[in-house]
C-alpha cells in the first residue's frame, strides 16, 4: 500500500490537513509512459523527480491553487529505467519523498 508523505510546517498543521504539503500517492507504480502524482498543496510548487543519487531528473511547475489535492500527470516515456523519488518543493520547504520504479 502507498503511504502518505506529508511534512508539517508548524504544530498547527498536524491538526489541519488543509495545510499539509506533500505527495499523497503516485501511480501506476511501476510506471513506463505516464506517472500520475497526487499532491496536496495550497501554494505553487514544483514536482521534482530525482534519481537514487539525488540528482534532479525532471521538474514540473504547478501554479498556485486553492484545491488542495491535485492530480498531476508527468510524461516519463523518455526516462531511463530505474528507481526514482518524487517530491514537492516550493523553494523554502520540501516534502517527503515517494518512491517510484520506471521500467
Amino acid at each position: 500500500s502507498m503511504q502518505n508523505y506529508w511534512i508539517a510546517t508548524s504544530a498547527n498543521d498536524l491538526d489541519n490537513p488543509g495545510n499539509a504539503f506533500g505527495i499523497s500517492s503516485v501511480y501506476p507504480n511501476p510506471a513506463s509512459q505516464n506517472l500520475t502524482v497526487v499532491i496536496n498543496t495550497f501554494e505553487s510548487a514544483d514536482i521534482i523527480l530525482s534519481n537514487v543519487l539525488g540528482q534532479e531528473m525532471k521538474r514540473m511547475h504547478n501554479e498556485n491553487s486553492m484545491h488542495g489535492k491535485q492530480l498531476i500527470k508527468m510524461d516519463i516515456s523518455n526516462m531511463a529505467k530505474g528507481v526514482y523519488f518524487v517530491s514537492l518543493s516550493n523553494g523554502s520547504k520540501r516534502s517527503g519523498v515517494a518512491k517510484v520504479i520506471i521500467y
